[in-house]
């Protein structure tokens, strides 16, 4: 690896007890960087707006933290294809999430999305493994997941819905 910050391909800071906001603007100055691993820290705090300018952006792994606040806008990043943060303290309506267009693996359970699932969750044509699961998710199952082509697991145990997946 290069010790050039333009030249900087991946950060792995995962499983080493981070404490603190994960410093997402100075680390999207990187502009080759395509993957940022850093489940199971301490990691607190929201998830800085700067993330949803990380177009070359491929992986994101913030599982297993204690990050809080909403989802960053995530239409505009169409190279990402895996969204991993789950156990978190993630939250606001589900309705208000803006899913990266390209997602293969999303899981976002154990958080604290509310409400009814968009009906956008089923453009995402290449997603392979979705999870809202032990959310506060209410309502139907968009019918747009039938458009789903490439699903193949979707998970929505313990949410509070109606018809589609058990409670």
């Amino acid at each position: 690896m290069s010790s050039s910050p333009h030249n900087f391909l991946e950060e792995t800071t995962g499983a080493n007890n981070l404490q603190g906001t994960f410093p997402v603007r100075e680390v999207s100055l990187l502009s080759d960087l395509v993957g940022i691993y850093a489940g199971e820290n301490n990691l607190t705090g929201p998830l800085d707006n700067a993330l949803s300018n990380m177009d070359q952006i491929v992986s994101l792994d913030f599982h297993n933290n204690l990050i809080t606040g909403t989802l960053p806008a995530m239409n505009q990043l169409d190279r990402l294809q895996q969204l991993y943060l789950w156990s978190n303290a993630l939250s606001g309506p589900a309705q208000d999430i803006t899913f990266p267009p390209n997602v293969i693996e999303m899981p976002l359970l154990d958080n604290v999305f509310f409400g009814r699932l968009p009906d956008s969750l089923g453009e995402l044509q290449y997603a392979r493994f979705v999870s809202f699961g032990r959310n506060m998710i209410t309502g139907r199952l968009p019918t747009a997941i039938g458009d789903m082509l490439s699903l193949r697991i979707f998970d929505g145990k313990f949410c509070n819905t109606l018809g589609g997946y058990r409670q």
